[in-house]
Order: C-alpha cells, then sequence, then structure tokens
C-alpha cells in the first residue's frame, strides 16, 4: 500500500492501488486487497520505477587531492584489480539504496575489470543489473596527459591505430559479453592543459 505509484509512461500518479511482489519481483499491481499477503503500509510513501543511471563511472573516484583528471586515472590504474572491484561493488550497493536498478559503467574499469564485475554479481539482488562497456576504445593518449606512459594507458583503454585488427579487437568484446561501446575520438590532453 503507497500514498501513489508513479506512472512515468503516462506522466501521472495512481493512487488506491496495491502492489503485489513475490521473490523480489512485482506480479500484479490491483485496487483489491488480497489478505494472505502481508501488508507494508507504505501510505506516506510514493512508488516510482527503479531508476537508470546510462552514463556511470563505478571504477573511477576522483577525490579533491587529485589535480586534474587525468591526475585521478593514474592513480586509481595504479590500485590492485581487487581493490577496485570491491570499491566498484561498494558504489553499486549505493546506487541500490538510492533507488537505481540499473547502471552502465562506460569506462575506466581497467582492462575488462567491468566483465570480472558483472560476472561476480550475476543473480545478486543485492546489486542493479550491471551493463558495461569494457576499456574505451581510443587512440594516442586517451584520457591520460601525453606523457603517461603508454603501458598505464594500455591499462585503462585499449589502444587502436590504423594496424588495429577491428574484426579481432571486436570478437573480444563480444567474448567478454560487453553490452556497448565506448569510442573516444578526442581526448588527448597535453601536459600543461592542466596546470
Amino acid at each position: 500500500k503507497s500514498k501513489g505509484i508513479i506512472d512515468v509512461s503516462e506522466g501521472k500518479t495512481i493512487t488506491g492501488l496495491y502492489l503485489y511482489v513475490k521473490d523480489n519481483k512485482i506480479f500484479k499491481i490491483q485496487k483489491k486487497l488480497i489478505k494472505t499477503f502481508k501488508l507494508i503500509d507504505l501510505s506516506d510513501s510514493y512508488i516510482l520505477p527503479g531508476l537508470f543511471d546510462c552514463h556511470a563511472h563505478v571504477f573511477s573516484r576522483l577525490f579533491p587531492t587529485d589535480g586534474s583528471f587525468p591526475d585521478a586515472l593514474i592513480r586509481e590504474s595504479k590500485l590492485s584489480p581487487e581493490e577496485r572491484i570491491s570499491s566498484a561493488k561498494h558504489i553499486l550497493k549505493n546506487y541500490i539504496d538510492e533507488g537505481f536498478t540499473s547502471v552502465c559503467d562506460l569506462g575506466n574499469s581497467g582492462n575488462f575489470l567491468d566483465a570480472d564485475l558483472k560476472h561476480e554479481i550475476k543473480n545478486n539482488d543485492s546489486y542493479p543489473s550491471f551493463y558495461i562497456s569494457g576499456p574505451a576504445l581510443a587512440s594516442g593518449s586517451a584520457q591520460f596527459l601525453k606523457s603517461t606512459p603508454k603501458e598505464t594507458i594500455q591499462n585503462e583503454y585499449t589502444l587502436v591505430d590504423d594496424k588495429t585488427d577491428i574484426n579481432k579487437l571486436l570478437q573480444t568484446y563480444l567474448d567478454k559479453k560487453i553490452d556497448i561501446l565506448k569510442i573516444i575520438l578526442n581526448g588527448i590532453y597535453e601536459d600543461d592543459d592542466f596546470k
């Protein structure tokens, strides 16, 4: 029982309905109360569909001590995969607490750490549905400063050039069950851009 149900497709609030949940899924919405079900009284609250963050970076954090976004990338890329996955899990649980039932991570997640995490949390209702992009496809220094060592950049991005076998590359992404590709076309920073 709620104060109202937000119907986003019609743009209105519906009142006087009971929402029935079984196995953590809504299976019926109707005006009649079925007495065999436990009543949860949310008459002072509204119910709305789960929210969807379609551009998240759950493997990246920007702290006040980071001088710039490229500095934060370098700091994050030096963390162990276990640390990054643990932090990302915590961030995803916060999403659930805030009403987001779906999150699309768009890169800066190391070398397919997002795919590892997606596999690890599969079928776990304490996390939102998790959609992933794998390492963003980029050229040059991607979103790092130009002076960043190539090995560091390759830990975060898939660097492509005119010699890249695109079919083979995309097969790797398909094998990892990537949901969406992120391509960075203009992310090259000069070192003095952030001074």
